[in-house]
């Protein structure tokens, strides 16, 4: 069963293109999947019914994991299976008829623009690391983007005359603006700040580390908490910061779509969630202004 799994997440990476991230995610909930299975003497994908999948599921809500959790672990299950109908591995599907759980459409939060603004303005501009870090966390506030895009930005990637930038997705490239504060934070950054980490090294990313190697995951994930500690921001996370461009533009009139491009949603009801975001802050201070409520 494990080769069949290993096959199914080769075929996710290189035909459907998904994200490393959406590959690792299936991997790790299929695996588990895989081990219930042959805790119950089930050896043969062939084997599998609808009635141990709903053993699955239930074993995990006795865990007490969240109902986020579940449906995502559903979608996997349900992709194995279909892949494997598609590519007649089995003859029957036993998770055709399996429902994910609803999941309630949680409000993303995000910053104060008083909480964007301490963060950007924290770095010690008075040397290269804290011209990197600020190039960094102006970039990514400025234009939405992911970690995992940010880090690998090149320098042919962004135009700093027309102060625009190519973001590298997974499934397609996207143009994003960025303003002037941003496009003088990546100069100051280059030209006084990554030329002392990178030295010699031909690589062309923008962002590195001390070692001048280009920055990973990780390592932008280790700098932004200790920027967390050193302002008491909690929950500060490159995903936050795109929850706060998204918000603070759609708050100043931005069109959701047009955020929703920026971002790089192709399902535009994703967009919407910010609308809804919009929509009770509106409420709310409506309620606690008008004098007629």
């Amino acid at each position: 069963m494990n080769r069949q799994m290993n096959e199914f997440i080769a075929y996710l990476q290189e035909v459907k293109q998904v994200s490393n991230n959406t590959s690792t995610s299936y991997q790790q909930d299929l695996h588990k999947f895989l081990a219930f299975l042959k805790e119950h003497q089930i050896t043969k994908l062939s084997k599998v019914t609808e009635t141990n999948i709903y053993s699955y599921i239930l074993e995990l809500e006795k865990n007490n994991r969240s109902a986020a959790t579940i449906a995502r672990t559903i979608v996997s299950i349900k992709g194995f299976f279909s892949y494997l109908m598609k590519y007649r591995k089995i003859s029957i599907d036993p998770s055709e008829r399996i429902k994910p759980p609803k999941v309630e459409k949680k409000l993303p939060q995000a910053l104060s623009t008083l909480q964007v603004q301490s963060l950007l303005e924290s770095p010690d501009l008075s040397t290269p690391k804290g011209l990197r870090d600020k190039a960094m966390f102006e970039i990514m506030y400025a234009t939405g983007m992911k970690a995992s895009e940010l880090i690998e930005l090149q320098m042919d990637d962004i135009d700093f005359t027309h102060g625009i930038l190519i973001c590298r997705g997974t499934k397609r490239d996207r143009v994003i603006p960025f303003g002037e504060k941003a496009n003088y934070a990546v100069k100051e950054y280059l030209d006084n700040g990554r030329v002392r980490f990178a030295g010699l090294q031909t690589h062309s990313y923008i962002f590195v580390n001390q070692h001048g190697k280009p920055m990973t995951r990780q390592g932008f994930w280790k700098i932004l908490k200790e920027y967390a500690a050193l302002l008491e921001i909690n929950e500060l996370s490159p995903q936050l910061l795109r929850h706060s461009f998204a918000m603070h533009l759609i708050e100043n009139g931005a069109n959701v779509n047009v955020v929703g491009e920026m971002l790089g949603y192709t399902d535009r009801s994703l967009a919407y969630v910010y609308t809804d975001s919009k929509n009770v802050r509106v409420m709310e201070e409506y309620n606690k202004a008008h004098p007629r409520v």
